[in-house]
């Protein structure tokens, strides 16, 4: 008997190879595809992202250079044209076709996001990048593009710094405050103390502070125990001590004044005035300011109406001595701020006259608000001691900035306004001295940064 061979259903399993193989590799390419694909675009979102969060920062920037003039608004377009811009250069040319970039500032409303409809806040600025991006693998997943949208808002807007009427920038050294036998401060708003130390308050013998709220570190409350029956509030009222973090200089944005940028040009050198009346205008000072005798130095504004700056350079700064007296011109509200530029420890800010002083800050600009600025000292090497004696009549509105640097405050006078607020390392007192803004602006703090 004869068996037959069979070898059919070896070849059929054999033919059966070649379209599975060419199955798994057209899946696997899928696979590849995919990844690279969505790697590509995951790496587009970064990118995208990263354009719109540049080009909303551009647009605060912007917004915050010119807050005090618009409030936050953009009536010439320049926050826009600025975000704009920035996206352009990261690749966003907002061309309508690869990219589309959507700018929206205050009062316009918010195009996307958690707040989509409702008006944008003053100082606020939306940016929605758009980018479409083209697939690596068109003729797998299709052959148009994936639209990639990141969306970014920023913010730049100044806000005075008035709930506070002395602010004191130094982290460890106590006190930070004193107040000599008998003298007294008393302020219009809150005095915060950024000091560690147990003894940041030196009150003994005195007749203490006044003020709306006393902001002191955790570490230093300790210590306010043997000083509290000397802390007041405003109207004869308990004091409200608030426990903070140690807090930023509020006015650490604040640009040094550029003589040229400014059109500032030597107006004197080595001046002296001893006698008469002299009429100054700004520019820069080499060598300082000295008033004696009984002369009277008039500080004007800018013949445009812009604030005035007073640019003190070199080793004497501003001395007013004995019945010297220095003010700013009579109806002249644009306001002048005398800067500091202190090259050695005898440049520094000395009022002790027994003649009128009578200084209104900027109202406008950059530094609307701030009526002496001092260049910034170091831990190491700290800025000269400014020396605000009221011993005649004194009248100092706006904010005393000396970061790094100590100011001394005395008055014989209770009525003499010693400054709209201080801004310093440490501040002491001798005499009756009063701090308050009043009707002058003081200095404004910069918030700026990315908000969603």
């Amino acid at each position: 008997m004869r068996r037959s061979l069979r070898c059919g259903s070896h070849r059929s399993h054999g033919g059966g190879v070649l379209p599975l193989t060419v199955l798994s590799l057209s899946a696997l390419a899928g696979v590849v595809a995919l990844v690279i694909d969505g790697g590509t675009l995951m790496e587009a979102r970064r990118h995208v992202q990263a354009g719109a969060d540049a080009a909303a920062l551009a647009g605060a920037a912007d917004l915050f250079t010119n807050y005090i003039a618009n409030q936050g608004t953009d009536p010439k377009g320049t926050a826009s044209a600025s975000a704009l811009t920035t996206a352009s250069a990261n690749g966003y040319t907002n061309d309508g076709v690869q990219s589309v970039v959507t700018v929206s500032v205050s009062p316009q409303k918010y195009q996307g996001g958690p707040n989509v409809g409702l008006p944008l806040p003053a100082g606020y600025i939306e940016v929605i990048v758009q980018y479409n991006a083209s697939h690596l693998f068109g003729g797998i997943f299709g052959t148009g593009t994936t639209p990639v949208v990141a969306r970014a808002v920023a913010r730049g807007r100044t806000t005075p710094i008035s709930n506070n009427s002395v602010v004191t920038l130094n982290t460890t050294f106590g006190p930070s405050v004193a107040v000599a036998l008998s003298g007294s401060l008393q302020t219009s708003a809150g005095v915060t103390i950024n000091s560690s130390s147990p003894s940041i308050l030196s009150l003994t013998g005195s007749n203490g502070i006044t003020a709306s709220q006393f902001n002191v570190t955790a570490s230093a409350s300790s210590g306010l125990g043997s000083v509290l029956s000397e802390l007041h509030g405003l109207g004869g009222t308990s004091p409200t001590i608030n426990t903070i973090s140690t807090v930023p200089d509020p006015l650490r944005f604040l640009p040094v004044p550029n003589p040229t940028s400014l059109g500032l040009t030597t107006k004197g050198t080595n001046l002296l005035v001893s006698s008469g009346i002299t009429n100054l205008y700004p520019g820069i000072y080499s060598g300082g300011i000295r008033v004696a005798g009984s002369a009277t130095v008039i500080l004007h504004a800018n013949t445009d109406g812009s604030p005035g700056i007073y640019y003190l350079e070199g080793t004497t700064g501003l001395q007013v001595l004995m019945g010297g007296s220095v003010i700013t011109a009579t109806g002249e509200t644009a306001g002048v701020m005398i800067f500091n530029e202190w090259s050695s420890a005898t440049a520094t800010v000395n009022l002790s006259s027994t003649g009128k002083v009578a200084l209104i800050p900027p109202s406008s600009g950059t530094y609307r608000g701030v009526g002496i600025f001092q260049k910034a000292g170091t831990s190491t090497a700290p800025g000269p001691t400014l020396s605000l004696n009221g011993n005649g009549s004194v009248n100092l509105a706006g904010t005393i900035y000396a970061p790094h640097a100590a100011v001394s405050l005395s008055s014989k006078n209770p009525a003499n306004v010693m400054g709209g607020q201080i801004v310093a390392d440490t501040v002491s007192v001798s005499g009756s001295v009063y701090v308050s803004s009043g009707s002058q602006p003081v200095a404004s703090e910069r918030i700026y940064g990315l908000v969603e």
